[in-house]
């Protein structure tokens, strides 16, 4: 569930709500949103409001693979950029005491192409960081298997 419902622009953009399911919530609709401000409003919503989960989906990969080409200069720079963000606050989220799971939904093919069976769209990156790691140190894991992972380290069956 990526929203509580159909997404309304004007109501949906911060959520806080206790009843909802996605209790606290910062979203964008545009691929090109900066991921540089994803990251600075995630850290914020994490100093301020602790959550046990946190989704944080960037797009700005994506987009560049979409628009260059999943083997093209923009879209490695693009990786790189994301490198940076990760490197200076995943050290603050681990001090903080959270697992993290770093993963893409997909991979793209050298046209911008995904959804299809080739190696470039099928197999993604998978980071374990925490305790959790451990148990996955070594295996060959399947994309599929993502889930069951991020249920064991919130402990959901």
């Amino acid at each position: 569930e990526l929203y509580n419902g159909s997404f309304n622009i004007e109501e949906d953009i911060e959520v806080e709500d206790l009843e909802k399911n996605i209790n606290y919530g910062r979203f964008y609709w545009e691929d090109s949103y900066p991921d540089s401000h994803l990251f600075s409003l995630t850290n914020k919503l994490i100093k301020d409001k602790n959550p046990d989960f946190l989704l944080l989906h960037t797009m700005n990969i994506d987009d560049a693979g979409h628009r260059y080409g999943g083997l093209s200069k923009k879209y490695e720079n693009r990786v790189h950029k994301l490198n940076y963000y990760f490197s200076h606050y995943v050290p603050m989220w681990q001090e903080a005491g959270y697992e993290i799971v770093i993963t893409s939904d997909h991979g793209m093919d050298e046209k911008g192409n995904h959804g299809g069976d080739s190696k470039l769209e099928r197999e993604v990156p998978l980071w374990i960081l925490g305790d959790i790691s451990k148990e996955y140190k070594e295996k060959k894991i399947d994309q599929k298997d993502i889930k069951k992972i991020c249920c064991d380290i919130l402990g959901v069956s």
